[in-house]
């Protein structure tokens, strides 16, 4: 099977190297993004696919406009048999679409028709849903709407985070993909179309989104502060009296809601401090408590929650946010 990559994220690398190991496919072309500014010096740095696919001495493309002529005409001379699309960033356009001789499959990081859209990893623990998975499906020139040929589920853990669900589901993605060319090799795979009344989307994560509103019940903050782990990570502001800057930005890591020693003080504003002690720094909630548990404050790095408060002075009954 002659094969084009096109993929940028880091989600990724393991279904590339599957793809660059397997005797039968012919990875004729990895496409992927430019390289872009970053970091304080806006050196131009390439994405994880561009690196690993120059590591193992890919054929490597990163067109500045995808949709070019020039760039649809190289696709069309490489024969593809099989486009596979994965984390790309960017939507195929119909003529695109037909460029290879099979199909155009993309796989995606939920389980469709749940959480179409830019960010289904964070929205499935967003939603506290209790399984996600990876979906291979053939691409049509509508968002996410393909027919699906195959979907493998994987548990979403009780304190999963972004990072770790993206990790779990980037080592299933290769398993769900060769299973999928298996078929495909055979002529048995199924084309089942998505259920429109099960269609749920969601949208780009932007960094004003992780900004703590303590007036939401403590099981969804601790929602989003997982959903938010590694990227843009949940933050509230801590009052500093005294200091000639009013507050300090403190970004959240890790927190957990309730706890049956410490009762919900309805009386406090939310966002109230009603605990320091054991090492837990314990927020009044619209609904519950939330315990804060791993902190980084505005240019530290990232600190438990105890070595924090022996060096920042918080008191009960201080207001966050």
């Amino acid at each position: 099977m002659r094969v084009v990559y096109l993929g940028s994220g880091e989600i990724g690398l393991p279904t590339l190297r599957f793809l660059a190991q397997t005797s039968w496919v012919e990875l004729c072309a990895v496409i992927t993004a430019p390289d872009k500014p970053a970091g304080r010096g806006h050196r131009l740095t390439p994405c994880p696919v561009a690196i690993l696919a120059r590591e193992i001495g890919l054929p490597l493309q990163q067109p500045k406009n995808f949709h070019s002529r020039e760039n649809l005409d190289f696709l069309r001379s490489l024969r593809p048999d099989l486009f596979i699309v994965f984390a790309f960033g960017k939507i195929l356009s119909g003529e695109a679409l037909r460029i290879p001789a099979l199909a155009a499959l993309n796989l995606h990081a939920s389980l469709l028709p749940r959480h179409r859209g830019a960010s289904p990893i964070q929205s499935a623990i967003l939603s506290g849903d209790a399984v996600t998975g990876i979906t291979v499906m053939f691409m049509e020139e509508e968002l996410d709407a393909g027919e699906i040929l195959l979907s493998k589920e994987i548990l979403i853990d009780k304190e999963e985070t972004t990072a770790s669900l993206t990790e779990k589901i980037s080592l299933l993605a290769p398993e769900a993909l060769r299973e999928a060319l298996d078929l495909l090799r055979r002529g048995e795979a199924p084309r089942m179309k998505q259920d429109p009344a099960l269609v749920t989307w969601c949208e780009k994560i932007r960094k004003e989104d992780a900004e703590i509103r303590w007036d939401e019940p403590a099981e969804l903050i601790f929602r989003k502060v997982r959903a938010f782990n590694p990227w843009p990570v949940s933050y509230t502001w801590l009052p500093r009296p005294g200091f000639g800057k009013k507050s300090l930005m403190l970004k959240v890591w890790r927190a957990y809601p309730g706890g049956s020693d410490i009762p919900s003080c309805l009386s406090q504003p939310v966002g109230s401090v009603v605990s320091t002690s054991h090492g837990e720094l314990a927020v009044q909630t619209g609904e519950g408590i939330l315990r804060i548990l791993e902190v980084q404050p505005e240019g530290k790095k990232k600190m438990h929650i105890s070595d924090f408060l022996r060096g920042y002075s918080v008191e009960v009954g201080m207001k966050l946010g």
